[in-house]
């Protein structure tokens, strides 16, 4: 029978949809405990099972199965057995499953959802039709996720409507968090308007929903497997550390840029306002300018540009104009993250 399996060319539709093992019964103990958990319809030999990938018993019958009787048993078990992958699909479904467990274990829901939400292609992280292993540990994932979420925005709604002192922007980026993980997941999609509901309703709460939400749209792409979404993180980054200067999102901004990318230019230049009362003319701060040859240095600051020129402010307070083609590269390249802003 075995070797039909095998060798029959008639049975070639089924290759590679079954693993073939061959159980030996002779002084195995587990054949004992594999015997009474699948129980065989007849006697005699060979005795033949089929069992699906999560355990089930599909087919459990003695004797051999002969002409259209066994590929007829096959087909019939197959319908029953669920989707199977191709090995590109299965290893690409292992990594993510394996990214939003590690997320989940570290506590990051957002970057688990990232991980999750990238099965839609095949059919959504709850919808792979498979019994296989991390197909299952994929919909265990989905509904874990969901669970945590609903708490925290639970935890988080409570806290702030309470008014508690301190702890606004940490509150607020969990609802946003989980606004933004509601949408990557199209049976989740509706309930994300009403993740910051009650919230919103407190106007004191405004400025901080903002913040948090350019900090998670920032994070969101730090968390992206696709290479054109994740370099657009740095510069999203910057656009909060360059839109609230002196704040706690600011501060979260610059520290959580410089892990994913230590010498991004978008460090440079920008400082930290103080956390008293930030000035806004202090948000691009003074640094040092020379032309490509370096027969020319100055310290000032940026004020803008145009046709070519740049204005610059000079520490004693003297505004000068510069010809941005004789600037340094490095110069150059702040130029062009400041267009982002201007």
């Amino acid at each position: 029978l075995l070797d039909r399996l095998q060798n029959d060319r008639s049975l070639s539709a089924f290759a590679g949809q079954f693993v073939s093992l061959k159980i030996v019964t002779d002084n195995n103990p587990d054949w004992a405990q594999w015997s009474r958990k699948y129980p065989m319809t007849g006697n005699g030999i060979p005795q033949l099972y089929v069992v699906r990938a999560d355990g089930e018993q599909l087919y459990g019958g003695a004797g051999s199965l002969p002409g259209d009787a066994l590929p007829q048993m096959l087909l019939a078990a197959m319908n029953r057995a669920g989707r199977s992958f191709n090995a590109e699909q299965a290893k690409f479904l292992q990594n993510q499953v394996n990214a939003a467990s590690e997320s989940l274990v570290a506590g990051n829901r957002l970057g688990a959802a990232v991980a999750l939400a990238e099965l839609g292609a095949m059919g959504g992280a709850d919808n792979l039709q498979s019994f296989a292993a991390p197909a299952t540990k994929a919909s265990e994932l989905y509904q874990e996720l969901r669970t945590q979420i609903d708490q925290a925005v639970k935890d988080s709604t409570g806290v702030l409507l309470k008014r508690e002192p301190g702890s606004e922007l940490t509150q607020l980026l969990v609802l946003s968090e989980a606004e933004a993980s509601f949408r990557l997941f199209p049976k989740w999609k509706a309930d994300a308007n009403l993740v910051m509901r009650e919230v919103r309703r407190e106007a004191k709460y405004e400025e901080g929903i903002q913040q948090a939400s350019a900090l998670v749209k920032a994070r969101l792409a730090a968390a992206s497997p696709q290479v054109r979404v994740k370099n657009r993180a740095a510069s999203l980054y910057a656009n909060v550390m360059k839109k609230y200067p002196g704040t706690e999102a600011s501060e979260l901004a610059r520290k959580e840029l410089s892990l994913i990318e230590p010498d991004s230019k978008f460090l440079e230049g920008m400082e930290i306002a103080p956390e008293s009362e930030p000035d806004p003319s202090t948000s691009i701060s003074f640094r040092t300018w020379s032309t490509n040859k370096g027969d020319f240095t100055t310290r000032a600051k940026y004020v803008a540009q145009s046709g070519g020129k740049v204005q610059l402010l000079k520490e004693s307070g003297e505004t000068i104009t510069v010809e941005i083609r004789v600037l340094s590269e490095r110069d150059r390249d702040y130029l062009e993250l400041q267009k982002a802003f201007d």
